[in-house]
């Protein structure tokens, strides 16, 4: 017996193979369920905006539409000005992940690579305001916006991007510091003063944590509700996010289910396309910080 099972051993050392291809396939397996039950939610809302509402409200639930149909893409241009309102969130969204990267850059890496007096207390002051809740300083911010008449304009919405965040500098900051001094070195022996070393040394060896702090700061532009309601009063100036939200609360929700999942479907697929698009950096800067942290 004992003979037996050390043969039996033997011979599943021997041929591993299709154990381990079992394994694959069971959790490779397990991996597309999962996905699937994820998509079933994406599905149906972008499936929502090409049905009727006979479609919407038949039980048991139908995930294809019996009859492809334009009429809620038709009746959200026609009575909502949300072509305007999707220019509005790119232009918001665009200008202030810009002023975000350009800002949070400066300072991270000024914190990082420069010395100057003061440099950890400054640094300190700035990851404490990570404890105060943004709902604190609205009001304050609101009535400083007020008395600069940018209330119903889109400059609260991009301006405070450009002054960046204390999570931003932060997260570029440890970036920084894992580049070798022997750069700088090498770029001060060749002439470069800081500004040059920064933006031609230092910038393109960060790129992947770039662009995903810059996705970071462009989802949370585009599916900002909160600030377009307090700076802004009127429809055709509201962001998407904000503009679906006033179509469910104002235009008999109840009827208009597939108007509402054209404009969800609206919102969602251009940050979806630009997360597919980027994907592969954020996974570089995964590893980047893995390696060097």
């Amino acid at each position: 017996m004992v003979s037996r099972t050390r043969d039996t051993v033997r011979v599943a050392r021997a041929n591993p193979f299709p154990l381990r291809l079992v394994g694959r396939l069971l959790l490779n397996a397990l991996l597309l369920l999962l996905s699937l039950l994820a998509l079933v939610p994406f599905w149906w809302m972008m499936s929502g905006g090409f049905k009727s509402l006979g479609d919407l409200f038949v039980f048991p639930p139908r995930f294809w539409p019996t009859k492809w149909s334009l009429d809620g893409y038709q009746r959200l241009f026609r009575y909502f000005p949300f072509a305007r309102n999707f220019m509005n969130s790119v232009v918001i969204s665009v200008l202030s992940t810009f002023g975000n990267l350009l800002s949070s850059s400066l300072a991270a890496f000024a914190f990082a690579r420069m010395r100057f007096k003061g440099k950890g207390f400054l640094f300190m002051l700035f990851l404490s305001t990570l404890m105060v809740p943004g709902i604190v300083y609205l009001i304050p911010q609101f009535m400083i916006f007020r008395s600069l008449h940018w209330i119903n304009t889109l400059l609260p919405l991009i301006v405070p991007s450009f002054f960046s965040n204390a999570f931003s500098i932060f997260l570029l900051r440890q970036f920084f510091s894992t580049l070798p001094a022997e750069l700088e070195d090498s770029g001060k022996i060749d002439g470069a003063n800081w500004p040059r070393i920064y933006y031609s040394i230092s910038l393109p060896l960060i790129k992947p944590a770039l662009v995903t702090l810059g996705l970071f700061a462009f989802m949370g532009s585009w599916n900002d509700l909160l600030h377009p309601i307090i700076y802004l009063s009127k429809l055709e100036q509201l962001n998407l996010t904000a503009a679906s939200a006033y179509l469910r609360t104002s235009y008999h929700s109840g009827e208009n289910q597939n108007v509402e999942m054209a404009a969800a479907t609206l919102t969602v697929i251009p940050v979806l396309a630009i997360f597919v698009f980027v994907q592969r950096y954020i996974v570089n800067s995964l590893v980047f910080s893995g390696l060097k942290g």
